[in-house]
């Protein structure tokens, strides 16, 4: 484990909906303990799946392109230098309705789990 992570070393895998996943870093490529940061990538015309992630917040920091952030059934608008808080428990996604990528940082605390996202919304 190290302080610096090369982008060559970072995993990427594709995620239900389409959208794109790069672990930038986190406890499982670093020595970080708390925290995690992705950058997901939706090519035009793709949405993320909804979902929530259990005892997790999440911030979005969007990198480039624009998008619609869906929250619980509230939607924004967002762009590039936006930021966007989710707090544990809230029913998410995020569409790219441009014809151009759309990338953003998904910074999440504790880290990011396969294992405490939950597929669909709250009912």
């Amino acid at each position: 484990m190290r302080n610096v992570v090369k982008r060559d070393e970072m995993r990427s895998f594709r995620l239900p909906g389409g959208a794109v996943l790069r672990e930038v870093i986190s406890p499982k490529n670093s020595l970080l303990e708390r925290v995690s940061v992705n950058e997901v990538a939706l090519s035009p015309g793709v949405s993320s799946e909804e979902h929530y992630h259990i005892g997790c917040e999440e911030v979005y920091f969007i990198l480039d392109g624009e998008g619609v952030v869906h929250l619980e059934g509230e939607s924004f608008s967002v762009s590039r230098g936006d930021a966007v808080f989710i707090p544990p428990e809230l029913s998410h996604r995020i569409e790219n309705l441009t014809d151009v990528p759309l990338r953003f940082l998904s910074i999440s605390s504790p880290p990011f789990s396969r294992e405490k996202t939950v597929s669909g919304g709250k009912g």
